[in-house]
């Protein structure tokens, strides 16, 4: 006795199996990209950390202090955990204002110069 095979799906063109491979191969290739690229992100910005820390602990003391940090701050500030108001006093205790803070002169009401812009240092 034979049984014959019957199908109750509808048969699948081999151009469509070949275009979802394709599609897999493109995937897979994306995702890798992706993943490399993430990594190769994350080892460059560890290896600029490390190399901000290493400048930062071969600094002299009285270098520190006139950038207006501590050496137990510097963890903190290069791992981006510390921040500073840029209107408040510097942390090390001088009463100056904030290195490179601009103050720009008033514009008259009819003058027809740009707007008011700090400059960079």
């Amino acid at each position: 006795m034979t049984r014959e095979r019957t199908t109750t799906s509808p048969s699948i063109e081999r151009y469509a199996i070949d275009a979802g491979i394709r599609r897999a191969h493109q995937l897979r290739s994306q995702y890798l990209k992706a993943l490399l690229t993430g990594l190769v992100k994350k080892i460059v910005g560890w290896n600029r950390k490390y190399a901000l820390r290493r400048r930062f602990d071969n600094m002299p003391e009285y270098l520190l202090k006139d950038i207006g940090i501590e050496r137990d701050q510097v963890g903190a500030l290069v791992s981006g955990d510390l921040r500073r108001d840029p209107l408040s006093l510097s942390p090390a205790g001088s009463q100056s204002a904030p290195a490179f803070q601009g103050v720009s002169a008033p514009v008259a009401e009819n003058s027809n110069s740009e707007p008011d812009r700090q400059l960079a240092a």
